[in-house]
């Protein structure tokens, strides 16, 4: 009976297929698991990791050249183990820390492997054996960053044209450290600023180049034993624009002068200021000063300053302009006032006019000054605030009647003096 029911279960289909996978597992775990049997695999191209780089630097030390940058070793172990080990798994290291000077170094590596592996493989062989080092001088020095823009402006308006300044640069200068026999070639760094017809200020940060004294850039090979304190420089290309202005004068008319008989003659007339386009714009003349006219006879020449707001830039390079004034179709005469009158007496003092008479110079048409008489004139001295003693006083010069378009031109005194009055009791 119960042979019946082991020939039964034996001969199913669900039998066979239960024992293949159980013959097919314990296939696996003889080949894959602990075999006793040894194999050996080699990973080449490991690359090598130097460890300490900083604690070198701070000795003022530096790589300058390594004899190989990767290693190739030979393992042996079991091949659950070696299946694990490849160039990316196994990390090579070369300690820098022993290094305290410059030359020729061969050190010894560490090889490192992945976690759980190193029960299972040894190494067999390694080649090379040690990695030579070259050590240097750690240099460093400052550079200055340098660039120039040469891609134009935009079209400018009827009014002003687009001007381009002088390239800027934050930092202006950065530091560049490494082997001194390569620090020395640094000459600059040199900015290439790519964009053309630019019509507002360009602000950007952008990457340099580091270049020797003949303007040509450092290999590639010497570029990777340098290090930089700055990846980015920021850079500004100042836009303005610029435009011819007008210089003028106002005058304060009187004596018989108005806009259509005097006459100026300013050199020089214009200068060319630059600024902010939108400011630009609105800068349609430079006045230089006033101009009383009643101080002058018939012709006069003054200097003037040209000042210029703080935002805008004189590219002429004039500081000062020459004003000439001409009053055309009037004539001067002189006329002897002695009608001199006082105002504001200090009530305290005996006042005594010395001037009797004062020359007056009168300025107007000819037909309107052969009218004039003596009796048309009259001078009045201001003496408030005057104390003891003798004084010239400005006075004004009135002229009374219906005289015309006629005055007095340039400045004119009198002299007083003021006693204390004498106590009679």
């Amino acid at each position: 009976m119960l042979g019946k029911k082991l020939n039964k279960i034996f001969s199913s289909r669900v039998f066979y297929i239960v024992f293949a996978v159980v013959v097919a597992a314990a296939l696996w775990i003889f080949v894959e698991g602990d075999d006793p049997r040894t194999q050996r695999v080699t990973v080449d191209l490991i690359p090598v990791t130097l460890r300490n780089e900083a604690l070198l630097s701070d000795r003022g030390l530096i790589i300058t050249a390594m004899e190989r940058d990767t290693v190739t070793i030979t393992f042996e172990g079991s091949r659950a183990g070696l299946s694990q080990l490849s160039r990316n798994s196994v990390t090579v290291e070369v300690d820098l820390s022993g290094i305290t000077t410059t030359g020729d170094e061969r050190l010894e590596f560490e090889v490192i492997l992945p976690s759980g592996v190193g029960r299972t493989v040894s190494e067999l062989s390694r080649s090379p054996t040690r990695i030579g080092l070259t050590v240097d001088r750690l240099f460093e020095r400052s550079i200055p960053v340098r660039g120039e823009y040469t891609g134009g402006t935009a079209h400018g308006t009827d009014i002003y044209e687009y001007l381009v300044g002088e390239p800027e640069f934050g930092p202006q200068m950065i530091t560049v450290s490494g082997p001194e026999r390569v620090v020395a070639r640094v000459s600059e760094a040199w900015v290439p600023i790519m964009r053309e017809n630019l019509s507002a200020t360009y602000i950007d940060y952008l990457p340099f180049i580091l270049r020797d004294e003949n303007g040509y850039e450092l290999s590639e090979e010497e570029l990777e034993q340098l290090e930089v304190s700055h990846d980015l420089v920021r850079v500004t290309v100042p836009i303005s624009a610029i435009r011819p202005v007008p210089l003028t004068v106002l005058f304060m008319h009187g004596a018989g002068t108005t806009d259509y008989n005097t006459f100026v003659d300013i050199f020089p007339d214009k200068i060319y200021v630059s600024g902010d386009p939108d400011a630009i714009r609105e800068l349609n003349e430079i006045p230089l000063g006033t101009i009383d006219l009643t101080r002058i006879e018939l012709s006069d020449s003054e200097l003037f300053p040209i000042i210029v707001q703080n935002n805008f830039i004189n590219h002429s390079g004039e500081t000062e302009a020459t004003v000439r004034v001409e009053v055309r179709g009037l004539e001067v005469w002189s006329f002897s006032v002695s009608n001199i009158h006082t105002s504001n007496d200090p009530g305290d003092y005996t006042l005594t006019v010395i001037t009797r008479s004062l020359d007056v110079r009168i300025r107007g048409r000819r037909e309107e000054l052969e009218a004039l008489t003596e009796t048309n004139f009259r001078i009045v001295a201001d003496l408030a605030g005057l104390s003891v003693g003798s004084h010239q006083v400005p006075v004004t010069v009135w002229i009374d009647g219906d005289v015309g378009n006629v005055g007095p031109v340039g400045e004119y005194t009198i002299t007083v003096r003021l006693d204390r009055v004498e106590n009679s009791s």
